[in-house]
């Protein structure tokens, strides 16, 4: 006697991920068409797991059952499958209820309306198609096995607690590249906790009330108290409003630009005098950028989060004083790296885009390659950081170097306050984030330019390697002195052509912040001078309007020792005579050069003003960083047909 195939007619799904109430009619082909982020992926996430509880005869963790859940207030997922054999209808219903406390899974199946099996939590009848010859029947469908990773390997159900070292996957994401990233991270002064049963016994540990909650209230206000010892509990709660309340409203990066500045500037509250009569504006700061101690941080793994419709469980979130700033997601070894990128992060935009507010960088490894980037950087943007501490370093990729240079927590704080931009560009507002040679270039500058006394105003010259983004890290050496080096700075950005000229005044302008005053682009040397004798940040000229004529001397036009003289490609060969006319229209100022090729024989006069380098990233080190593209040349000779001399 031959089977007879069964062909399913319908699918119905109820409360799983997006899928609030649907029935699909299924033919021998069915074709998924919609927008994206409209269910597609979840329909068929839906028979992947559909399949695998039936196949498999086991069913997912409770955890993992409860990230199924469609984010209202249901508590139970239902499948729903209609075949038909031989003209008899059939429905096979599973459902199940992801309550750690009370779990529930229900099966039936009806063959032509007489109900064939009937069981709840494992237990109950099984007849014939004519209803009769009920038994007891025993389902394998019970909740549950206690551990993602045990779904796959069907280990008899225990408790967590009893899970022993030798019976982890050695090789596992978590072994390998997650707990060496927690381990380090506590090393170095982090808090650590595992969230992963957050909720299970009701109240969070977190001080959590929901799983939308991203930012940890309690260690945010225990912040604004410590750091701000003469704020009122009003003044703390209208400051923890400020920075909570919702920015959906918002893209991404503008609510991300909007929550920067509050915590880079602080929080500017309104707040009743002790009379009543009046009303005050009181600043309070979020984080201690000065003193890394006085600031809390948390490091939380498999800390769930849930979105509009969405629940996610990211690999590990870092928080200072409760903010969640670095996102860190992790992969297998034998797992591209991209796919961190590619599935999870842009899922997660997608799905929780209220932890990215706050975010202030992600880090993606799979273990052997390790990346750090922007919330708008593309997957070309993401770079590796292969020293820590000093250029002289020899380069090292590893998940600790990355770490290491990123996550500590005084330069943590030194890269989220100085060497974070936001600009704005042909397809809207962008995020960068300084890659590991621009932080240090930068920071070799900025300690030269504490030495200023010693080295007599020559900061030196900066040499990067064309297409390495020099003029980003002008920008980024520039904020980072008026932020954090007293004086009342002026930064005079000088080139020698036109086009080079309007690029970096664009390049300023365009990023959020920087130029208050549309005045500060020298049209003529009148107006360069003009400039020099007034109070401006930035001023920017071309080389040509420090000419004298006639072979005069070019007058002194300020004596502050607070300018700094900033020069591209400084070395060609009209700077010889023209950067010692700068020299001596600003005797006090200091002088640094940035260039993309290095100093060449003759060039000795460059040295005199700038001084010897200080930074050095050369093209075989951008090459290696995949910051610049490979040039390859072919030598060949050009044919050349003979004349004829007939």
């Amino acid at each position: 006697m031959s089977k007879q195939k069964a062909f399913l007619e319908k699918l119905h799904i109820k409360n799983f991920l997006s899928l609030r109430n649907i029935t699909l009619p299924l033919k021998s082909l069915t074709v998924l068409v919609g927008p994206n982020a409209s269910g597609k992926s979840n329909v068929l996430s839906a028979l992947y797991s559909l399949r695998s509880m039936m196949t498999d005869e086991k069913l997912p963790p409770v955890e993992l059952v409860q990230s199924y859940l469609w984010a209202g207030k249901a508590s139970h997922i239902t499948f729903q499958l209609q075949t038909e054999v031989k003209e008899t209808s059939a429905i096979y219903e599973l459902e199940f209820k992801a309550d750690v406390h009370n779990p529930f899974v229900a099966e039936e199946l009806l063959v032509a309306g007489i109900k064939i099996i009937s069981v709840e939590n494992g237990k109950g009848e099984v007849q014939d198609e004519n209803g009769k010859n009920k038994t007891t029947y025993t389902s394998n469908k019970v909740f549950f096995l206690p551990d993602l990773q045990e779904w796959s390997s069907a280990v008899p159900p225990q408790t967590s607690s009893q899970i022993q070292p030798e019976q982890m996957n050695p090789y596992s994401e978590d072994e390998l590249i997650e707990q060496p990233t927690i381990n380090l991270l506590t090393e170095m002064g982090w808090e650590t906790r595992n969230c992963h049963n957050e909720f299970n016994r009701g109240d969070s540990p977190l001080g959590r009330h929901t799983k939308s909650e991203v930012v940890l209230i309690p260690r945010l206000q225990a912040a604004f108290a410590r750091l701000n010892p003469n704020a009122t509990p009003e003044a703390i709660a209208k400051a923890i409003e400020e920075l909570t309340h919702s920015r959906s409203l918002m893209s991404i990066v503008e609510a991300n630009r909007e929550i920067y500045t509050l915590l880079k500037d602080g929080v500017r509250v309104t707040v009743s005098d002790p009379s009543g009569d009046s009303e005050a504006t009181e600043v309070l700061q979020v984080i201690d950028w000065n003193t890394p101690e006085n600031n809390d941080f948390f490091a939380a793994s498999q800390f769930w989060i849930t979105g509009e419709m969405y629940t996610k469980r990211p690999d590990l979130i870092c928080f200072v004083n409760g903010i969640p700033l670095i996102l860190m997601e992790f992969k297998r070894i034998d797992v591209n790296l991209y796919a961190a990128y590619n599935d999870n992060l842009r899922d997660y935009k997608d799905t929780i885009p209220h932890l990215f507010w706050y975010n202030a960088f992600i880090f993606l490894s799979n273990g052997t390659d390790s990346k750090v980037g922007s919330l708008t950087a593309s997957w070309e943007h993401f770079a590796e950081w292969k020293r820590i501490h000093s250029e002289n370093e020899p380069p090292k990729i590893s998940l600790e170097t990355i770490l290491r240079a990123l996550c500590e927590p005084q330069r943590l704080l030194d890269v989220v306050e100085n060497f974070i931009l936001f600009m704005e560009a042909q397809g809207g507002l962008i995020k960068i984030l300084a890659k590991n040679h621009q932080y240090l270039g930068v920071n070799n500058t900025i300690a030269s330019l504490n030495q200023i006394q010693d080295n007599q105003g020559k900061l030196g010259v900066f040499w990067h390697t064309q297409g390495s983004g020099k003029s980003i890290s002008m920008l980024l050496f520039a904020q980072k002195v008026l932020r954090k080096v007293p004086g009342n700075w002026t930064f005079v950005v000088v080139t020698d052509r036109k086009e080079l000229d309007d690029q970096i005044y664009k390049t300023f302008a365009s990023t959020s912040g920087v130029l208050t005053q549309q005045e500060v682009h020298a049209e003529r040397v009148v107006h360069l001078r003009q400039l020099l004798s007034e109070d401006h940040r930035y001023i920017f000229t071309l080389i040509q309007k420090f000419q004298t004529q006639g072979g005069e001397r070019h007058p002194i036009l300020s004596e502050r020792s607070d300018i700094v003289v900033i020069t591209d490609e400084a070395h060609r060969s009209q700077y010889d005579t023209l950067a010692l006319n700068m020299r001596t229209a600003l005797p006090n100022a200091a002088f640094i050069a940035f260039t993309g090729t290095p100093l060449m024989a003759g060039e000795e006069k460059t040295k005199s003003v700038f001084g010897d380098y200080v930074s050095v990233y050369d093209f075989n080190q951008s090459i290696l960083d995949r910051a610049t593209v490979p040039l390859y040349y072919e030598n060949r000779v050009p044919t050349l047909p003979e004349k004829s001399t007939g």
